[in-house]
């Protein structure tokens, strides 16, 4: 559900054990997409998880903002879902003023729309009763079965990688790390929710700082975007 993300993490390893450092920008675009990628793969969550406690609405409604996204993927790599974006060293190539206004006026709206969607969970008595003390993981048992993510965070756990082992630019961004106690499906839903929000947060931020230069290591020029390449 998070290709470009996956992406990410695989190169970054590789970029460790060869000792590669990659230029600033492409650091700060690698999260942009691993966030819009969190945004994605929740969304979906969102609705299928709200599908099966009888709200088909949101289902609709998450997917429709998930579209929009692979949208934004289809201009910043040139397919929608199974991308090939991130290289060794930076990216394939950089992003356009078109991506990063597909971006914002993404974000200007997200919110509302996410807003949207938990007021109609929220304030619905069946979902809340099909969620709360459902599922529940005590947080020994959380750490115990090696659980990671908004399962662990859902279970009382207050660890993110991005905040506690950074990568890329992490360490320059403000965020917050959602945690809840209870451990149960309710839990799990607060915090995705909540992190979709952290991300919109996190993105508006790197796009703001985003530095100009190259977006692949060694390479002494800016690379050309997709559609400006001959």
């Amino acid at each position: 559900l998070s290709p470009l993300a996956n992406n990410v993490a695989y190169v970054l390893a590789v970029e460790k054990l060869a000792g590669i450092e990659v230029p600033p920008r492409a650091q700060y675009i690698r999260v942009i997409c691993a966030e819009l990628a969190r945004i994605a793969s929740h969304l979906v969550w969102l609705g299928t998880m709200a599908m099966d406690v009888g709200a088909v609405t949101v289902l609709l409604w998450g997917f429709r903002e998930r579209e929009k996204i692979q949208d934004i993927w289809d201009v910043l790599t040139g397919v929608r879902f199974t991308t090939s974006f991130t290289r060794v060293g930076g990216l394939a190539q950089d992003m356009t003023s078109e991506t990063s206004g597909m971006i914002s006026a993404f974000l200007d709206q997200f919110p509302a729309a996410l807003a949207e969607c938990e007021r109609v969970l929220v304030r619905n008595k069946i979902f809340l009763d099909r969620c709360e003390g459902i599922g529940a993981i005590p947080r020994a048992d959380a750490i115990g079965l090696g659980l990671t993510g908004p399962l662990l965070r859902a279970a009382g756990v207050d660890h993110d990688l991005r905040r506690d082992n950074p990568y890329c630019v992490y360490d320059q961004l403000e965020f917050g790390v959602p945690v809840y106690t209870d451990g149960d499906v309710l839990a799990r839903f607060y915090v995705r929710v909540a992190e979709m929000k952290e991300s919109v947060r996190i993105i508006l931020q790197a796009l703001e700082k985003i530095p100009s230069g190259p977006v692949l290591a060694g390479d002494p020029k800016v690379v050309l975007p997709r559609k400006e390449r001959t």
